[in-house]
């Protein structure tokens, strides 16, 4: 084998590598640019905001409108409680956890809850607020149940939940 061949070779493989590297390929901003799919429509999910005296909530709901997930921070009592719909009591277990991201806060459940679901109650914390302010998904686990995640309600329902229970968690201190 002459000393030509490796150079042939090399010069060959680099005017190849060249060629390949100089073809358009499809743009990664392409991808970035065109919307995610709704999963929440895929999914026949949607989240809706609520308020009455008795204070402000988000509702994951489902197909025919059937609720799967409950927050609220209740005026009342100047909590958050959160109730799992599709959860089952256990007697022996009184912590409900919620993941805002990666981030995971305990809750208080109450195993006499006889409401539908399973029911938990926390004092309402600006740490919390603040990681729901910048969430993209949220879930619940009990036990071995898990619900989620779950896409987060939009910007617009985050702040509106937030400025209320900031609201409540206020009066609650003054």
């Amino acid at each position: 084998m002459s000393m030509r061949t490796p150079v042939l070779v090399f010069a060959g493989l680099f005017v190849a590598t060249l060629v390949l590297v100089s073809c358009e390929a499809p743009a990664a901003d392409e991808a970035l640019t065109s919307p995610p799919p709704d999963d929440m429509a895929i999914t026949g999910q949607r989240w809706e905001t609520l308020a009455s005296h008795e204070g402000n909530a988000l509702v994951l709901l489902g197909e025919g409108d059937r609720q799967i997930f409950h927050m609220a921070c209740l005026n009342g009592d100047r909590e958050l409680q959160i109730i799992a719909s599709d959860f089952t009591v256990i007697g022996s277990e009184e912590r409900m956890t919620m993941s805002v991201d990666n981030d995971a806060y305990g809750f208080v459940a109450d195993t006499e809850w006889t409401g539908g679901g399973v029911m938990a109650r926390n004092a309402i914390e600006p740490q919390f607020l603040d990681m729901l302010s910048r969430t993209t998904d949220l879930s619940v686990l009990y036990g071995t149940q898990q619900g989620g995640p779950w896409p987060a309600p939009s910007v617009e329902q985050r702040a509106t939940f937030i400025a209320g229970c900031t609201e409540i968690a206020n009066a609650a201190a003054a």
